[in-house]
């Protein structure tokens, strides 16, 4: 009975040495896999043509601008429509004199710039 209880004991043992490495590396890759979830930090400039005063904010893959609590989102790579959409509201919500097709392009350019 001794010598039974004895092996397993020792299989128990064994079973335990060898399961700890795999359970270590399973959590080193789903520690390492995990990492972008915590990649979502937006990192932001603030910025002010004259028309009031937006934000551009980005995180690596998205990026959006922010004026009077509104968010225009992009992807990052292209953010033209963002940046038309944030010039039309500044544009409709300040008392500025009506611009040329040239000074909207240049601004809109300007914007897009710094994502």
């Amino acid at each position: 009975m001794k010598i039974i209880i004895t092996l397993k004991h020792y299989k128990m043992k064994k079973k335990w040495f060898l399961l700890t490495p795999v359970i270590l590396i399973v959590t080193v890759v789903v520690l390492i896999s995990c990492k972008g979830l915590f990649e979502d930090e937006y990192v932001c400039q603030s910025d002010d043509y004259g028309y009031g005063t937006f934000q551009a904010c980005c995180n690596g893959t998205d990026c959006y601008y922010e004026y009077n609590g509104k968010k225009y989102w992009c992807d990052g790579s292209d953010c033209s429509d963002a940046a038309e959409d944030l010039v039309d509201d500044m544009m409709s919500t300040t008392n500025c004199e009506d611009l040329s097709k040239e000074q909207i392009s240049f601004l809109i350019e300007s914007i897009k710039v710094l994502n």
